[in-house]
Parts: C-alpha cells; sequence; structure tokens
C-alpha cells in the first residue's frame, strides 16, 4: 500500500484516479525534480503507447504458455518440456 497525505487521498478521490492507475504511474513513469525535494511521475502518450505494446507481447506469449509444464531439478536446470492436457 502506497503511503498518502489526507489531501493525496482527497485529490485521487475528487479526480477519480484509481489505485490501480497511480500504481502505473509511480512503476512506469518518468520522474522529474520537483520544489522542496519531492520527485513527480508522469507518463506521456509515447511511454504509454510503449508500455501498451510491450504487455500486448506480454499477453501473446502468456497464452501460448498456456498448458506448457517444464521440469526442473533442484539446481535449477532444464531438464524437459511438454505440453500438458
Amino acid at each position: 500500500m502506497i503511503a498518502k497525505t489526507r489531501h493525496a487521498i482527497a485529490r485521487q478521490q475528487q479526480r477519480g484516479i484509481p489505485n490501480s492507475v497511480l500504481d502505473v504511474v509511480l512503476k512506469f513513469g518518468t520522474p522529474s525534480n520537483k520544489p522542496g525535494g519531492a520527485i513527480g511521475y508522469f507518463i506521456t502518450r509515447a511511454e504509454a503507447n510503449l508500455i501498451a505494446g510491450r504487455l500486448k507481447k506480454l499477453i501473446s506469449v502468456i497464452e501460448r504458455a498456456n498448458g506448457i509444464e517444464v521440469i526442473q531439478s533442484d539446481n535449477d536446470t532444464t531438464l524437459t518440456m511438454y505440453h500438458k492436457h
């Protein structure tokens, strides 16, 4: 959970910004220095498009991984893999 001031909680509610959006901006946003030593985070349209493209590729990989089982030894060496039905 992200620590927030009462002011931040009020503004988040007033502006209808869900926690999931806050999490994404803080994780993927570009930081910039603000007065008083604060740091702002912002996602540009280009950055949002890049992130969305990467996520679409990841979704495709996850869909292809569905039903695949990988067997590893206790030292993390891959022994085999197969389609599990």
